[in-house]
């Protein structure tokens, strides 16, 4: 039994467990060339399943697309709540430093 091997077959595994959601290895991989290997949000190139996170809306249990660990962990900490969200903009925008 190889539980990496296994883990990147089934790249659903965590959801299914947890959530009660479904990907197979099928669509996870149309999902990763439709996102050119790419996080949704930063854009940055996956460099293995363990970087690449199913992201899905914890109310509706929808998939949403492939985010890297940071963005999918961002998302997650400020709730999926948009105007929270919208605030980390302004905060950051606020006290940018100018170059």
């Amino acid at each position: 039994y190889n539980a990496k091997k296994y883990l990147e077959q089934h790249p659903g595994l965590h959801l299914k467990r947890t959530h009660g959601i479904e990907l197979s290895l099928g669509e996870f991989n149309k999902m990763k060339i439709i996102q050119n290997n790419k996080c949704a949000i930063c854009g940055n190139i996956f460099s293995d399943r363990r970087h690449t996170q199913i992201d899905h809306c914890h109310k509706t249990k929808k998939i949403r697309g492939l985010l890297c660990i940071q963005c999918n962990s961002g998302i997650g900490m400020l709730k999926e709540d948009v105007d929270i969200l919208k605030k980390a903009i302004d905060y950051i925008n606020f006290y940018k430093i100018k170059e």
